[in-house]
């Protein structure tokens, strides 16, 4: 099983060639896309399916409010802090080495609060009436956390997460929320996934990456589209994986708690889940790697911070078999519905 190195989901530098092309950019016009949308969501009120669709199709994401209730947001948390304030080395390494409060190391997808979230019926059910299959398969992602005295100035690292070479909607992303954030958040420009093949074809930029930091100058001309949204606990954020997006830690005088975990899953019966990405999807989950948001093709990540250690003398090395297993036998039945 080959891995790839956190590198593809890190912020590098991003190259301004072709610069008098991109600042020609017309803005452009989506049918309905300037309609404006309602964010203050009703306590205790579910959208429809078709209020999902709808809003996924002209906007690329949807808020669904009141997705997990009360005593699931508190479950999953207590369940987060028992890993994060139990685990040796875990928070100086998450301050020293995690890019933009997402972790990705300490086999954090496969933790049972992550579990708890992922095979959360009323998620599941969710994005088997998008995709309209009874049967689905995920990736492993892990989660985002910015304690309350965070400290730091925002990072540009806007960027899509579906390649040039994909055309159309291939994959939905999605985060659920445990927290409530309005500038601790995310930040996304409505719309964008119209203008995916647009960028790609303005900046011939193609890849079969299917991560790419967007160029600034681009951004310049849609900056009417951006949203930083505010979304309450226990809220699910899902997203057009074409979508212009990012999170942010708000500015340095911002003092909200952001702990979210990210969701991704695709129709089991699709003829692109192969024998091999079945494979691949119980060898990770056997083994406790983690993967990019894709459900299929599978992309595990390496356990080290290989990117980090190249940049650094400091090297760091994590001692997997130090390593509580996680408890999560009890989810083993709706687990394996998922691989």
């Amino acid at each position: 099983m080959e891995t790839s190195t956190e590198s593809d989901n890190e912020t590098s530098s991003i190259r301004l060639s072709d610069v008098s092309t991109i600042n020609n950019i017309e803005n452009r016009s989506v049918t309905e896309l300037s309609e404006e949308i309602d964010m203050d969501h009703e306590e205790n009120v579910m959208m429809g399916k078709e209020e999902i669709s709808f809003r996924l199709e002209r906007d690329g994401y949807v808020v669904i409010p009141n997705v997990l209730t009360k005593s699931e947001i508190e479950e999953y948390k207590s369940e987060f802090f028992k890993w994060y304030d139990n685990t040796e080395g875990l928070k100086s390494f998450h301050d020293e080495v995690s890019s933009n409060g997402i972790f990705k190391y300490y086999e954090v997808a496969h933790q049972r609060f992550a579990w708890l979230a992922r095979t959360n019926t009323c998620i599941t059910n969710i994005f088997k009436d998008i995709w309209n299959t009874d049967e689905l398969v995920t990736s492993f992602d892990g989660c985002c956390y910015y304690p309350s005295d965070y400290s730091d100035n925002p990072r540009f690292w806007i960027h899509t997460d579906q390649s040039g070479y994909k055309v159309g909607r291939h994959c939905l992303q999605s985060f659920v929320s445990f927290t409530e954030n309005k500038e601790r958040t995310f930040v996304l420009y409505r719309g964008s996934h119209f203008l995916h093949q647009d960028y790609f074809n303005i900046t011939d930029t193609y890849t079969e990456n299917d991560w790419c930091v967007l160029y600034p100058e681009y951004l310049k001309g849609i900056q009417y589209r951006q949203e930083v949204l505010h979304v309450k606990p226990g809220s699910l954020v899902m997203w057009d994986s074409r979508l212009f997006h990012q999170n942010t830690c708000g500015e340095s005088s911002c003092s909200e708690e952001r702990l979210i975990q990210y969701l991704c899953y695709l129709p089991k019966n699709s003829p692109k889940n192969t024998e091999h990405e079945q494979k691949v999807r119980r060898e990770c989950f056997e083994n406790r790697f983690q993967t990019s948001h894709w459900p299929y093709p599978m992309k595990p990540i390496h356990k080290q911070p290989l990117w980090f250690n190249e940049q650094t003398d400091n090297e760091i090395f994590i001692d997997y078999d130090s390593l509580d297993v996680p408890q999560i036998d009890d989810l083993r039945e709706k687990i394996e519905k998922l691989l």
